[in-house]
């Protein structure tokens, strides 16, 4: 295993090493959203997740979950806040930003308790879109087999 590291510190991006399963750490970062709403409808409160516009239009175009369906102005199950910076970054170089025109996006967990249906925030955690096969193909083939195992 030391030289999987090795390899990757030596080569950089041309690493044999294995790469981070950014899908995987996503679903456990979004478990917690479901996970910890629940939490707080069990204890009488609600949670709010406060979110850049950047990741919540990565939700909407990498998973199942299009918030825009969810829009709201009041709080439900699920409640993501999402505020951008706008033009503001390149307009007040080093200087604070107020944030301004936040989009609430709020729904249940799930409408009809049917894991394959597409009626709630548990979307989230569903690809958008299957990836093609020739994809999936190119991605296991583009990097040449790693080390032999010695025993």
């Amino acid at each position: 295993m030391q030289w999987l590291c090795e390899d990757a510190i030596l080569k950089g991006d041309n690493h044999n090493a294995p790469g981070i399963n950014y899908r995987q750490a996503w679903a456990r970062m979004v478990s917690q959203l479901i996970v910890k709403s629940q939490v707080g409808m069990a204890w009488g409160g609600k949670t709010v997740w406060l979110v850049q516009d950047v990741l919540a239009d990565y939700i909407s175009k990498s998973t199942g979950l299009i918030l825009s369906q969810y829009l709201s102005e009041h709080l439900d199950e699920v409640n993501i806040l999402a505020y951008g910076y706008g033009d503001k970054i390149d307009s007040h170089g080093d200087s604070i930003i107020e944030l301004e025109n936040g989009s609430l996006f709020a729904g249940p967990i799930t409408k009809s308790g049917d894991a394959f249906s597409h009626d709630g925030f548990i979307d989230i955690v569903k690809i958008g879109v299957p990836p093609p096969k020739e994809q999936i193909w190119k991605s296991l083939l583009s990097k040449a087999p790693i080390g032999v195992w010695k025993w």
